[in-house]
């Protein structure tokens, strides 16, 4: 990116890479050119990445939250891309996001990345006195969910 230089259009190729990740590791996962790219200027990327994931539905969240579940997921940037104080950040986002009116597959994506940190054993041995706050922001998520934007089946799930 040597000839962006305004903010905007930075943000509008990060958002055309968040679409197309999950479609490349889906299609070719050893040679995802997505997270070549990623991974060349990782800390720029990475910082871009919790910058849109931040502005939430704004960006296309489902694609952020799709991008960010890959990363988790894939051997070459699993445990390595995000740091614990990155995971901290984006449990915040997602449960923040979670209380919005999103679409379900915006939730669905959340609930995936979220399932995936939790999973982190090194995040949540760091983070036990987070997970009352999580259980229970999640209980009132659900509890009072509206019948205009309740939870699918999947999401249930």
């Amino acid at each position: 990116m040597p000839f962006v230089v305004d903010e905007s259009t930075e943000h509008a190729l990060i958002s055309i890479f968040t679409v197309l990740l999950p479609y490349y590791e889906k299609t070719q996962p050893d040679n995802n050119l997505i997270i070549k790219e990623f991974l060349a200027k990782e800390q720029t990327y990475k910082e871009k990445l919790l910058y849109l994931t931040i502005r939430g539905s704004m960006y296309r969240l489902d694609k952020q939250m799709e991008t960010l579940t890959v990363l988790f997921t894939n051997e070459q940037t699993k445990g390595k891309f995000f740091s614990d104080n990155d995971f901290g950040l984006i449990v915040d986002c997602c449960l923040r996001e979670l209380e919005s009116k999103n679409t379900a597959r915006s939730r669905t994506q959340i609930m995936k990345v979220l399932s995936l940190i939790l999973d982190n054993a090194a995040w949540m041995n760091n983070n036990m006195s987070r997970i009352p706050e999580f259980n229970q922001k999640l209980e009132l998520i659900v509890t009072h969910e509206d019948e205009e934007n309740a939870f699918t089946v999947k999401e249930r799930e």
